[in-house]
């Protein structure tokens, strides 16, 4: 299992790494997709617009660090001190990731590429990966697998999912409606938020592992036997 997990982390930090030489490469297929991407958002009206801008609050910064906190404190009352720690560092190591990406791709926002467009909400800074899309998609990732790790009933864990992923791929949605990011910024940073989940929980876990097996060690004969 622990092999599949970071099997299947590989394979999307590879997706994130092709697609972003396929950006910068000016790859018709990319194109295509973002052009895609853009329809099934939807035509814009005061409405969907209005909704779109509430979502993609949730998915501010602040507002994210807000909700890792809160989550975080809420494993701390349960005492599963690691899981929190999984928190901070998928949350963290995802910020730092983008920003990295970012700075190398430097990919123009779709309003700025695209002057036709435009952007129904303030954005600024490089387009490729959506911090907002990894951001949410890391913390639901954690979420997620804190849950299928503590519940075995199948309802928690299916409500869990199910409502998760609607979160994230809401969030998904308003970025690009917003003409604030590409589909396939919001592609990467979903790609990039639940491979670094997966990693952060997996690191922690050695750590864990590693430290209870150095602390019997260390213990007295006494204590260790």
């Amino acid at each position: 299992m622990r092999i599949q997990r970071w099997l299947l982390a590989t394979i999307m930090i590879t997706l994130v790494l092709i697609l972003a030489v396929a950006i910068t490469t000016s790859q018709p297929l990319i194109h295509q997709f973002d052009t895609w991407g853009l329809h099934a958002a939807g035509a814009v009206t005061p409405a969907r617009t209005s909704w779109a801008r509430f979502i993609t609050n949730f998915g501010e910064p602040v507002n994210m660090t807000i909700t890792a906190i809160v989550v975080s404190l809420w494993i701390m009352w349960r005492r599963r001190p690691s899981w929190a720690a999984t928190v901070a560092g998928a949350v963290l190591s995802t910020a730092i990731i983008n920003r990295l990406f970012k700075a190398v791709i430097e990919r123009p926002r779709p309003f700025v590429a695209d002057p036709t467009l435009h952007a129904l909400t303030h954005a600024s800074g490089w387009s490729f990966p959506s911090g907002h899309a990894s951001a949410s998609a890391a913390l639901v990732t954690v979420i997620i697998i804190y849950i299928w790790h503590w519940h075995r009933r199948p309802l928690p864990r299916t409500l869990v999912v199910i409502l998760g992923v609607i979160y994230a791929a809401t969030i998904m949605w308003s970025r690009v409606y917003l003409h604030v990011h590409f589909a396939s910024d919001v592609l990467a940073g979903a790609l990039e938020g639940i491979a670094c989940a997966i990693i952060a929980r997996e690191i922690v876990r050695w750590i864990t592992i590693r430290g209870s097996q150095d602390a019997i060690v260390d213990a007295p004969d006494d204590q260790a036997s």
